[in-house]
């Protein structure tokens, strides 16, 4: 009986941990549906884009934007992309798009309009 138990207890666990997987995103720190990547362009562009996506979602209340606040929050371009005009294109895109997405996460959840209300 004892290692019927064991044996149960053991296979729960495996299927446990094999659904935990490490995030992909290292250095970014992305809530769990924010997987959205850097789009292509020169390295300025990319810069950009991840300070704007940074400052996106550190401006939108949910769970995760602390994460966001606390490593330094709101990014806004200051040092050597301060006046590059392609940083600041990447910036503004990739503002809009993380703050929409995120503002779209927060008020469309799947359990918002689940059938338990």
């Amino acid at each position: 009986m004892l290692y019927n138990i064991s044996i149960l207890i053991l296979t729960f666990l495996a299927f446990a941990l094999s659904a935990c997987v490490m995030p992909n995103h290292s250095g970014f720190y992305n809530p769990v549906s924010l997987s959205m990547e850097v789009p292509d362009g020169p390295p300025e562009y990319k810069a950009g884009w991840h300070a704007g996506c940074k400052t996106g979602s550190a401006l939108k209340s949910f769970a995760n934007n602390a994460v966001f606040q606390k490593n330094g929050g709101p990014d806004f371009g200051s040092g050597v992309y301060a006046h590059d005009p392609v940083y600041q294109t990447g910036w503004g895109q990739g503002w809009f798009a993380c703050s929409i997405y995120i503002g779209n996460f927060v008020a469309n959840h799947s359990m918002r309009f689940s059938p338990l209300d």
